[in-house]
């Protein structure tokens, strides 16, 4: 190749180098600089909308099985056998019989008190941990309305925050812009603040992802994700959110990945952490720059001219807000108030013992309850076990029908009331004794097993004076320690 040839080739791939840089020179601030901010806050705002998983925390199936039977046994106590069928129908819809009630003997008084305190026992360690899990259940709904007011500003939102951008105002909103908005007031500005620059930069996360991807110099600059903006520096329709500010968010918003999973306090610390991160990460592709640059987020060309919205300078300055004498952006401290609340509140403290507590409390009780039948047995000399035997269900159907009272009567049923405006109803409050040769086996077989066992008390061996003794330690004490 001719000398001259390939000077003139290599002056030509370098002059159309120098075209081709000044050009992307020329570009920057214009061709989605912008997204990796963008992406961020994006997803720091899908977290805020979703929210914390309200716990549906309730005590397990077993531990509410177990104070159930505990009331059952405590019904089996009543001294009224109305009031003790009553009580069971209504803990035990589905069963037609129960187990024995436990009769008048000089054993009864003392089982009975037993089993009292054993139900009150049972009923604090529930309430207790049911306030707990209703409290937990209160404190994670403060934190999502926490988080929402990090998004939107507003104190309570009562309109749904959705992506299509309907629960924008339809007159200027000073919760979610600030008061007198404007583009260097709102993005930040200079950062000087004054009541002109930066003043209104984060009210809110929808107030900054404008100023990051929406306002800039004409509608058809490309800020993030290669879209057109949709919003003029000047003329950004702060009066009237829910036109072109309602336009450019749903744009926006569109473009965010929606989350897969429940947000949780670690999640959305991590989401916050990814946002601070691209605070001032693009200082050093400025052209001309200061240390306003370290707290702009988004490219700004002159980093002391700030985030005006003009050419190469829509961005959200943070100066202001996080310079030694700034407060801190508040769209932040609202985030970090609300994942500290939920810290606290997940998971509730002492499920897992009251739980432990109250199947404790019911293997005591129905001991004091087996202990108080084998008394009644002895005293009454194997007396055939009685059961209370639930009336039939479709008797009460049955005898309203009859009338009139000589009828009702005849039917095995019971009048109430006078002759003219009484009712048929079935008889209440009857006993049907069973009896068969395995019940009296088995009850036999009962009282030998606590005969055995030293009447229904533990021992155990104590040193007294040099000596080993045994020492009756009564069951009912494992209640006493829960109390």
């Amino acid at each position: 190749m001719p000398k001259e040839r390939a000077t003139s080739l290599i002056q030509k791939v370098v002059i159309f180098f120098f075209i081709t840089a000044a050009k992307a020179a020329a570009a920057r601030g214009q061709q989605s600089d912008n997204t990796a901010e963008f992406m961020a806050m994006c997803q720091l705002m899908r977290g805020s909308v979703q929210g914390f998983d309200v716990p549906q925390l309730r005590l397990s199936e077993q531990a509410l099985k177990a104070f159930k039977d505990i009331s059952v046994a405590h019904a089996l106590a009543y001294s009224n056998t109305t009031e003790t069928e009553v009580k069971l129908k209504e803990l035990l819809p589905e069963k037609t019989t129960w187990q024995t009630k436990i009769t008048k003997t000089n054993r009864r008084a003392k089982a009975v008190a037993q089993i009292n305190k054993s139900i009150e026992v049972a009923k604090a360690v529930k309430t207790a941990i049911d306030g707990k899990i209703e409290a937990a259940q209160s404190e994670i709904k403060k934190a999502n309305a926490e988080l929402l007011a990090a998004l939107t500003g507003r104190a309570s939102n009562t309109a749904a925050v959705t992506d299509d951008g309907n629960f924008m105002a339809t007159s200027q909103d000073d919760e979610m812009f600030g008061t007198a908005s404007t583009t260097n007031k709102n993005c930040g500005g200079t950062g000087a603040g004054g009541g002109s620059n930066g003043d209104n930069t984060g009210t809110s996360l929808i107030n900054d992802l404008l100023c990051l991807c929406a306002i800039g110099p004409t509608a058809t600059t490309k800020l993030c994700g290669h879209i057109n903006n949709g919003l003029t520096a000047g003329n950004e329709g702060y009066a009237n959110s829910s036109t072109s500010i309602k336009t450019a968010y749903r744009t926006f918003i569109s473009l965010c990945p929606k989350l897969h999973a429940e947000p949780t306090p670690s999640t959305l610390a991590a989401a916050l952490a990814a946002v601070k991160n691209n605070i001032g990460r693009q200082q050093r592709d400025g052209g001309t720059g200061d240390a306003t640059g370290l707290y702009i987020m988004g490219y700004a060309h002159n980093s002391g001219t700030g985030c005006t919205g003009a050419s190469s300078q829509a961005c959200v300055n943070y100066k202001l807000q996080l310079s030694n004498a700034g407060k801190g952006i508040p769209w932040e401290a609202k985030i970090l108030k609300a994942i500290k609340t939920a810290e606290k509140a997940l998971p509730p403290a002492g499920v897992e013992a009251a739980e432990a507590q109250l199947l404790h409390i019911n293997a005591t009780t129905w001991q004091i309850y087996e202990s108080a039948l084998d008394a009644d047995s002895s005293n009454t000399q194997y007396k055939p076990n009685k059961q209370i035997e639930r009336l039939d269900p479709n008797k009460e159907a049955e005898c309203k029908q009859y009338k009139p009272k000589k009828t009702c009567e005849e039917k095995s049923c019971k009048w109430e009331g006078d002759e003219a405006t009484g009712k048929c109803q079935p008889k209440e409050g009857e006993e049907h004794t069973k009896t068969s040769a395995a019940q009296e086996m088995e009850l036999q077989q009962r009282r030998q097993q606590r005969n055995a066992k030293g009447k229904n008390k533990k021992t155990a061996k104590v040193v007294a004076n040099g000596r080993e003794q045994r020492a009756r330690i009564p069951l009912f004490s494992l209640i006493r320690n829960l109390l």
